[in-house]
């Protein structure tokens, strides 16, 4: 069975003891995961939350005054004493947590688009702070992402909502931070394999264009600092100003589709037909 955002929801029923309200121990508590049973349980601390994990951006929010908004519980979980309003936990690679200067609604989208669901959980308010209780569900980890997991902490997004009258944090989504090879899944979804750029090469819409037709690459968003992986491959039309970097311009058929397309930048005569290809970040 799959949720909305095509996440694993769990055939069988979950044990429902594992979204009681846990008993917080002390203000160091934060929230676990066993790794033999899976089970997710413990208290928010500041730290788990509005610093993504960077020590140098300030804590803003204590949990104890983050709203949880209805919507945020949005899937129904079987338990064995019946159904349970929960959220999806998240696996993230480390270093893809959601920049702190989104908004409240590209952020939510940005963890269920980059995000592996890994289990569900529910959260609620207490007079010992936000709780948080659920279980791993995925049934495709292994046992070494289940260790690697456990040895982990549960974080949080929560962001400011000014909409209202009075302003209030609101969590968006919660997760846990992986290295990126523990997240395979992940990194491959929006990558472009080599049967996939030799498909379009040879079949698809890149299959009719001149074999002398240049390859560029696009800058990725860190500049040239890093190394991303191939996402799209598309025609397009570039114009060098060295051998080492020039300007895309639009094609003629992607002028005629896209809106406002006569607005752009009109394409030099003396451009030439290239591919572009373009990276996941």
């Amino acid at each position: 069975m799959t949720s909305s955002n095509g996440a694993h929801i769990p055939a069988q029923p979950v044990f429902s003891s594992y979204f009681v309200r846990p008993i917080r121990s002390g203000p160091g508590d934060f929230v676990r995961i066993e790794e033999s049973t899976g089970q997710v349980s413990g208290y928010l601390r500041p730290t788990d939350g509005q610093n993504f994990g960077r020590p140098s951006i300030p804590v803003h929010a204590d949990p104890a005054a983050v709203f949880v908004p209805q919507a945020f519980l949005d899937t129904p979980i079987r338990t064995t004493s019946g159904e349970m309003a929960c959220a999806p936990l998240y696996a993230m690679a480390s270093g893809s947590t959601a920049d702190p200067s989104l908004s409240r609604e590209s952020a939510a989208a940005y963890y269920r688009t980059l995000g592996q669901v890994i289990g569900y959980v529910t959260t609620r308010q207490s007079e010992d702070g936000l709780w948080v209780a659920g279980a791993l569900t995925d049934p495709d980890l292994t046992d070494t992402q289940r260790e690697a997991i456990s040895e982990t902490c549960v974080r949080a997004d929560w962001r400011l909502n000014n909409d209202g009258e009075d302003s209030r944090y609101e969590l968006l989504a919660l997760y846990v931070r992986l290295d990126a090879p523990m997240l395979p899944r992940i990194m491959t979804r929006f990558a472009l394999t080599k049967a996939d750029l030799l498909r379009e090469l040879t079949e698809g819409t890149l299959a009719d264009l001149p074999g002398d037709t240049l390859l560029v690459m696009a800058k990725d968003s860190e500049g040239n600092g890093g190394v991303s992986p191939l996402a799209a491959a598309t025609v397009t039309r570039y114009l060098p100003h060295s051998t080492w970097a020039g300007e895309v311009y639009l094609t003629d058929a992607q002028r005629a589709v896209i809106p406002n397309g006569d607005d752009y930048e009109a394409t030099p005569e003396d451009a030439m037909p290239a591919i572009v290809l373009k990276p996941t970040n």
